[in-house]
């Protein structure tokens, strides 16, 4: 008896391997913003809001999976975050505990934005440091990081 097994992959073996290709390629992809950033290379953001209209996406919808996925690899990361708010608001990125605070679609449906939100308790005259993730749809990586402080209302 030989302890070769047959060199044809069976269905789920298949489907196995296409996933975990498809998912190292995808995280590879979205998390060029990290490296740009780890270099101290913030050619990604711009300090600003986003430039055009969205409209926040309620759940379920259709992006909740790209969601998900993009919300856990930015909250791994959250050390970058606090780097985007010391080099844009250096005087005010103390202690600040960035927290997902919804998604939006811009209305031609290309992109998503994940707002991530700091609050500055002591602070009398703004609420908080605010980044908006802009995700390409279609490739489904980060293309682009707004960061703003935002008044007290």
């Amino acid at each position: 008896m030989s302890n070769f097994k047959d060199p044809k992959l069976s269905l789920l073996e298949a489907v196995f391997i296409s996933a975990s290709i498809f998912t190292l390629l995808g995280c590879s992809g979205s998390m060029k913003w990290v490296e740009r950033i780890e270099r101290e290379d913030f050619s990604d953001v711009v300090r600003g809001r986003v430039p055009y209209a969205t409209r926040k996406v309620d759940s379920p919808s259709e992006y909740d999976g790209l969601i998900q996925e993009i919300m856990g690899k930015i909250e791994e990361n959250a050390e970058a975050l606090k780097k985007i708010a010391s080099h844009f608001f250096p005087e005010m990125s103390k202690n600040l505990d960035f927290q997902f605070d919804f998604s939006s679609l811009d209305e031609k449906k290309e992109k998503l934005i994940l707002r991530f939100f700091a609050k500055m308790p002591d602070s009398k005259v703004y609420a908080g440091i605010a980044l908006q993730f802009v995700v390409d749809v279609k490739r489904e990586e980060v293309s682009k990081i707004y960061a703003v402080i935002l008044p007290l209302e």
